[in-house]
């Protein structure tokens, strides 16, 4: 394991490094990535989800071309449901992406990403299937914005059940 596994790199360090962030969904996959030369979270694009190992893939894919250095995945609040688990959803796919390639995975608490992008895209006049369209990449920046500012960031192994 690379000693960066151990340790979270500081709010400073995270603003220096790209990072392609992941809004993770049954559906579909929100992926946000980090403007270096802005410091900013730009929402990238979403991926209509195919199974976990071609996501991966099409999502290593596009890591690679922008020279991406750091996974960042949003882990949602834990549900007492565990049908409708979301944070299972989130940590499992988490492990599979960090057995599967050697850039470390992090993961930051999501909660109310979603709530927060979708207020601010009403705000700019988007709605219904406009909206659906984009949400998740919008939620995938408010992750990467929350790992710019240096909110607590998890292992996928630590992240709480």
């Amino acid at each position: 394991m690379p000693p960066e596994t151990l340790r979270p790199p500081s709010p400073d360090e995270r603003r220096k490094r790209k990072a392609l962030a992941l809004d993770i969904g049954r559906k579909r996959i929100g992926v946000a990535v980090l403007d270096v030369d802005t410091s900013m979270a730009l929402a990238d694009f979403v991926l209509q989800r195919k199974g976990t190992k071609s996501d991966i893939a099409r999502l290593q894919e596009r890591f690679d071309h922008i020279g991406a250095e750091i996974w960042v995945v949003g882990l949602p609040p834990t549900s007492p449901d565990p049908a409708t688990c979301s944070a299972r959803l989130a940590r499992n796919f988490a492990k599979r992406l960090e057995a599967c390639q050697p850039a470390p995975v992090w993961m930051v608490d999501e909660a109310n990403t979603t709530r927060e992008a979708t207020d601010h895209l009403h705000l700019l006049g988007l709605s219904g299937r406009k909206l659906k369209a984009v949400i998740d990449m919008h939620a995938a920046a408010r992750i990467l914005d929350r790992w710019i500012a240096g909110e607590p960031a998890f292992s996928p192994d630590s992240a709480a059940e």
